[in-house]
């Protein structure tokens, strides 16, 4: 038996003037960003997954898309997997009145009120200081920096589909077929 399956590779893009290096993340600061851990771009633990870059000590902007939303289900989703504490204190959710009604992040949401796909990767274009989480191929025709992510073998990857598509046709799915690239032995690059 044969299942299709759809591949919707995520991305977290981001606006960070003068910055030209690109970012790195761990999973851990990841979650951090969106649970308020990590606030400012100059915390602790950016700078020293990001030695070479100069990070300002500016609030670190989130973006979000208005109502219900398939990125915010799948990042939410994500993060859920990431952490443990995440997935019992938030769990998973799709509505962006979620963020606003968190005080450690309310402060920090811009909402994008457009239900284009495209929408997350225009306002943080336009924010300064900003992240988002988009589909893959919303990053790359926005043509913002995509954040590598550090994973289980200590190495930056980046969601290219090249490397992205070989590590999934070489992966073991799960019983309930969700599966983060991050940690395929595949992705190397």
């Amino acid at each position: 038996m044969h299942l299709p399956l759809i591949v919707h590779p995520m991305a977290l893009v981001y606006n960070l003037p003068n910055v030209t290096t690109r970012l790195v993340l761990s999973k851990e600061a990841l979650v951090q960003i969106w649970t308020g851990e990590i606030s400012t771009w100059s915390d602790a633990a950016l700078v020293s997954l990001n030695p070479s870059l100069s990070l300002p000590n500016i609030p670190i902007i989130l973006v979000m898309k208005q109502g219900h939303s398939e990125e915010t289900t799948l990042l939410t989703a994500t993060l859920s997997q990431l952490s443990g504490t995440w997935q019992s204190s938030f769990g998973t959710f799709s509505d962006s009145d979620m963020w606003q009604a968190r005080p450690a992040t309310a402060a920090r949401v811009v909402v994008s009120a457009s239900s284009e796909t495209h929408s997350i990767g225009a306002k943080v274009s336009a924010t300064p200081y900003s992240v988002g989480f988009v589909p893959l191929f919303a990053a790359l025709d926005s043509k913002l920096p995509v954040a590598m992510m550090r994973n289980m073998f200590h190495k930056a990857t980046t969601p290219i589909p090249g490397p992205v598509q070989d590590a999934i046709e070489n992966a073991t799915l799960p019983a309930d077929l969700s599966l983060s690239v991050v940690d395929l032995p595949g992705l190397l690059a």
